[in-house]
């Protein structure tokens, strides 16, 4: 209802008629028409279909496991980052002999509380990166299997 930047004023303003053409385009070859060309155009063997097909799994599970990992790296990271500095300083907190003993047992409980999200952090990045190596793995099985199908 309202433009992004109010002080900007609009004056000449033109549609943009290509850009237009070109997404619609895409829509219809999207929507079925590549598809028809790959099963009645196109003569491909079912060997060559299923490698595709496998090919494009496999790529789309290789950007998954990327977009996943990056998505940890971005934010799981710096949260366990945070939760191993706060540690260290629990660990010191609870080396000085002039805390309470209700404040040592607070700090206690707090310090497994903290392990224990730093071990579930941990272990959810080793699987994400186990993930994205076993999808690189894949793909690249995917892709050479296509590429030997292609060359007979």
């Amino acid at each position: 209802d309202f433009p992004l930047w109010d002080f900007i004023e609009v004056r000449d303003w033109m549609f943009p008629v290509l850009h237009w053409e070109i997404g619609s385009a895409n829509l219809v070859l999207s929507s079925g028409v590549l598809d028809f060309v790959d099963d009645k155009v196109e003569v491909l063997s079912e060997e060559e279909k299923t490698a595709r097909n496998n090919f494009v799994i496999a790529d789309i599970a290789s950007d998954s496991a990327k977009v996943a990992n990056q998505d940890f790296l971005g934010h799981g990271a710096i949260t366990l980052a945070f939760f191993r500095i706060e540690l260290k300083n629990m660990n010191k907190l609870l080396k000085r002999s002039n805390i309470s003993e209700e404040e040592r047992i607070a700090l206690i409980n707090d310090k497994e509380r903290l392990e224990t999200e730093i071990k579930q952090l941990t272990d959810e990045r080793k699987r994400l990166h186990g993930l994205s190596g076993i999808a690189k793995v894949q793909f690249s099985e995917a892709r050479n299997a296509l590429v030997d199908v292609r060359s007979k």
